[in-house]
């Protein structure tokens, strides 16, 4: 679990953040899922906020190669996105794969409907592409250090020359048994979105506390 919070007097920003995961591993399973929330606030403008909640299943056929399905729903007030569902699957490859470092690569396709604020733009059915990369390093001797990284780049099946792009990175150090400061970076990219005048990106930086158990 991670809580992060800050305010800017000067300009009347104020940024919250809330995320959340959940990891089950068997012999030849596995189960993720992860909600996360961001919300901006500044005064005499509107608000941007962004949340999500994924979950992943994997079935491994051997150490190495395994089958993924993916479910997702997503809203992104800066791409004006109210509602984005997203289910799909794939295969996967872990190039790396220790105690202390993990590079898995993986190869899908997905379906969406991605719904709008603008009430005036009917919602969309849209079939993608999804390439992916999750890499992973970690440090089990106190203080315990671990870094995640995630790319995910979907060319669009339906609509010609779209591209999306998703990167998210986290880096988290221990400060006592169980508590860590986090910091977190992340870029969403679309080229052709939906909505005219939306931001084709969504950036930024976030700081955060966070308890394993």
């Amino acid at each position: 679990i991670n809580l992060g919070w800050g305010y800017h007097r000067a300009n009347g920003i104020s940024q919250g953040s809330l995320g959340a995961a959940l990891a089950y591993r068997a012999e030849k399973y596995k189960v993720t899922m992860d909600v996360s929330a961001f919300q901006n606030r500044q005064e005499g403008t509107e608000s941007t906020d962004r949340y999500a909640l994924n979950s992943q299943f994997g079935r491994f056929f051997t150490r190495r190669w395994l089958a993924a399905a993916m479910a997702r729903l997503e809203q992104n007030e800066e791409m004006g996105l109210r509602l984005r569902t997203l289910f799909g699957g794939g295969f996967g490859r872990h190039m790396l794969k220790s105690n202390r470092t993990d590079l898995a690569l993986y190869l899908g396709v997905v379906a969406s409907n991605e719904a709008f604020f603008d009430e005036l733009l009917p919602s969309q059915n849209t079939l993608e592409g999804l390439l992916g990369v999750d890499f992973s390093v970690f440090r089990f001797q106190d203080p315990e250090l671990d870094f995640d990284l995630k790319l995910l780049v979907f060319p669009s099946f339906s609509e010609s020359g779209r591209l999306r792009i998703e990167f998210d990175s986290k880096l988290g150090f221990e400060l006592v048994k169980d508590l860590t400061i986090n910091l977190s970076l992340y870029n969403y990219y679309d080229s052709d979105p939906w909505v005219d005048n939306a931001e084709t990106n969504d950036y930024g930086v976030v700081t955060s506390l966070g308890w394993k158990f």
